[in-house]
């Protein structure tokens, strides 16, 4: 393979790393931040309840029918609010997707101070610590079945070992011409391996998550 060819082929596996990188990496975002804030708010609630609990405030879940309206009111508004700060930014940038999850999360910090502050029932609190659970296992799973983390990573990783080749190739002129059909040679049988080991390490994660995401569910439920 002579230098020009090789290069071509490096630029253009690499704009595809380039794509791929930039496709995974909201979802990565999304769903490594949210989890990591539901995880926080869950912990938060549950020392909350259980401190309520001490202090003799019953925790049975007897709910007005104010407490209802909010209750059925809570998941749709999360919904718009997901819908408009972050699903309407993914495409428009990594910093206004930034903007619109810190937006998100403090939208979200709002209303749990609030439900704190109104309501003051240990049963409020329960099912607060109870839906950001869920949200923390829904950002895993997700992240875990698609791979979103993984892509990007592994995206990011050849993108940089193909922008170091790349650089190499282009230094193979300031070798001794008896060296160049040497040095070119080293250099393809290099991208040939990258090529090999970014399709083995896409098919194992690709398999891995799948498999690992389902035997976690499966797992659970004969619990």
């Amino acid at each position: 393979m002579t230098k020009e060819s090789l290069i071509k082929e490096i630029k253009s596996l690499k704009s595809d790393f380039e794509e791929n990188r930039k496709k995974a990496k909201p979802n990565h975002l999304i769903a490594r931040r949210l989890g990591s804030f539901s995880l926080f708010l869950f912990i938060a609630s549950t020392l909350i309840a259980i401190n309520l609990k001490l202090t003799g405030i019953n925790l049975n879940l007897k709910f007005e029918p104010f407490n209802y309206l909010c209750l059925l009111l809570m998941p749709l508004i999360l919904v718009l609010y997901y819908y408009f700060f972050i699903h309407l930014m993914k495409n428009e940038g990594e910093k206004k997707l930034l903007f619109g999850l810190r937006l998100f999360n403090f939208f979200i910090f709002v209303f749990y101070v609030f439900a704190l502050i109104v309501f003051k029932t240990a049963d409020i609190i329960l099912l607060l610590s109870g839906g950001f659970l869920l949200s923390y296992f829904i950002c895993y799973l997700s992240n875990k079945q698609y791979g979103y983390t993984r892509s990007w990573s592994r995206s990011e990783k050849y993108y940089f070992l193909l922008q170091s080749l790349e650089w190499e190739v282009n230094q193979v002129d300031e070798e001794k011409k008896y060296l160049k059909d040497i040095k070119l040679d080293e250099l393809t049988s290099k991208f040939t391996k990258i090529i090999e080991l970014q399709l083995n390490e896409r098919q194992r994660d690709i398999i891995g998550d799948y498999l690992s995401a389902n035997e976690l569910l499966l797992n659970w439920t004969k619990k």
